[in-house]
């Protein structure tokens, strides 16, 4: 567990804590403001986590996407530019495989419409789909309905991807050299290829 405190803080450290003083004055509040956690997790863990957490926040209604990258503005290694690269997510497997893809310099959009598909996790390019599915989110009923949008977007000349929480998080390494290959063949830059 992570626990924050401001100037004048004098914790007492036990087992499983990892204290972080911060540089704000101390609110009095047992828990922290949203924005000044998000800072923190940032400001201590770098821009992945950082990035993870915060748009986290926006998903639940915490926090605005202004106050999110206002939140983020003063983190170290973090340059102005990849404040926009904060975008509406609905998991931090989402945000880890957009990151990832745009420090490659991949066009990426989050959360994209696609007409007669729906809603899509990542449209990478013009034509492939990156879905981020987990066990919690994706049961029986999602996994028929998933492959028939699957199905769908490849009519209409989309190639999909779905990459699990365990590709994402327990695989990464493997996961990012495969996603290496695909990008290197640059098909995602072509429209979609219409099926006949």
């Amino acid at each position: 567990m992570h626990v924050v405190g401001g100037r004048g803080w004098n914790p007492a450290w036990a087992p499983g804590l990892v204290l972080h003083p911060g540089a704000s004055a101390q609110t009095g509040l047992p828990v922290w403001p949203v924005a000044d956690c998000v800072a923190q997790v940032a400001h201590r863990h770098g821009l992945e986590p950082g990035l993870i957490v915060a748009e986290s926040a926006v998903h639940l209604g915490r926090l605005g996407l202004d106050d999110a990258r206002a939140a983020l503005a003063h983190t170290p290694r973090l340059d102005r530019g990849q404040l926009d690269w904060l975008a509406p997510a609905e998991s931090g497997s989402e945000t880890r495989v957009r990151l990832f893809l745009r420090q490659s310099r991949v066009p990426v959009r989050a959360q994209q419409l696609v007409p007669e598909v729906g809603r899509v996790d990542l449209l990478v390019g013009d034509s492939l789909i990156i879905e981020c599915d987990s066990a919690a989110h994706h049961g029986e009923t999602n996994y028929e309905a998933d492959r028939r949008r699957d199905l769908r977007a490849r009519n209409l000349g989309y190639d999909t991807l779905r990459l699990s929480y365990q590709q994402i998080w327990n695989e990464w390494k493997s996961t990012t050299a495969s996603l290496y290959r695909i990008i290197r063949q640059r098909r995602h830059l072509r429209g979609p290829q219409i099926c006949t």
